[in-house]
């Protein structure tokens, strides 16, 4: 079984999931991590210097006007320590500084201009409808899920296109003279009604994906198993449409 996401790579799934949602944490993110510094440490010399093309986007799919939009997620709509195999086990756990950070600091460094911004500050968020899960297994290993009700998929479908559009403009990001992040797409269109697949500093992986009017990121750390990666996610969007009237 491929190892996850590890305890000492752990990001701010809050921080990176709200920087997809709303332009206005953008400003925030970047003020008090530059005065903290980034909570993980650089990737190796070779990591940092430079990062294959990435494959070119697929067009975002029109969202259909069919999809219900979601004021509540039910545990149902998540994974399953069973979903990620022997070993697993749900936790309750927040990380520190990770990718939404990167990305907020290319927007400052101006290599990416925002846009499109995600669905923004005009989507009501709560307990509810703004969810996440993480599951540790074996040798340390993490895995997390946020998923986001919206009241619309075109909201949800924005939200993916901004995630995208910020992995395209920022393959490489230098934080600062001993840090740098790096951003590769490996694939599109994999899971749900879109989706995207990053490999991000080399050393794990992140899923993005629309699935209705919910909204998904998934973090699989300290692993390069793309397939496994896609697999995941399918099952993440089966269980949202199995367990919401989105889909």
């Amino acid at each position: 079984m491929s190892t996850f996401f590890r305890s000492s790579d752990v990001d701010t799934i809050h921080t990176a999931a709200r920087r997809a949602l709303a332009a206005f944490v953008l400003a925030g993110a970047v003020g008090a991590t530059a005065a903290c510094g980034p909570a993980e440490p650089a990737p190796p010399a070779s990591a940092a210097s430079s990062v294959a093309a990435s494959p070119a986007s697929a067009p975002s799919p029109s969202p259909s006007a069919a999809a219900v939009g979601l004021s509540e997620l039910p545990d149902a709509a998540f994974l399953t320590a069973a979903d990620l195999g022997s070993g697993f086990k749900p936790i309750e756990l927040e990380g520190g500084d990770g990718y939404g950070f990167a990305l907020a600091v290319c927007e400052k460094n101006k290599q990416w201009d925002g846009k499109p911004e995600g669905a923004g500050p005009e989507e009501p968020m709560s307990a509810k409808n703004a969810r996440e899960k993480v599951f540790s297994g074996p040798g340390k290993a993490l895995v997390s899920q946020w998923t986001w009700g919206m009241r619309t998929a075109e909201a949800a479908q924005i939200s993916v296109a901004s995630q995208r559009a910020g992995f395209e403009h920022c393959g490489t990001v230098k934080v600062n003279s001993s840090s740098t992040y790096t951003f590769e797409i490996l694939d599109n269109g994999f899971a749900g009604d879109d989706s995207v697949l990053v490999r991000y500093n080399k050393a794990h992986l992140i899923v993005v994906m629309r699935t209705g009017a919910a909204y998904t990121v998934l973090n699989l750390g300290g692993t390069t198993d793309a397939a496994r990666a896609k697999a995941v996610a399918a099952k993440a969007a089966q269980r949202i449409c199995d367990a919401t009237p989105t889909c």
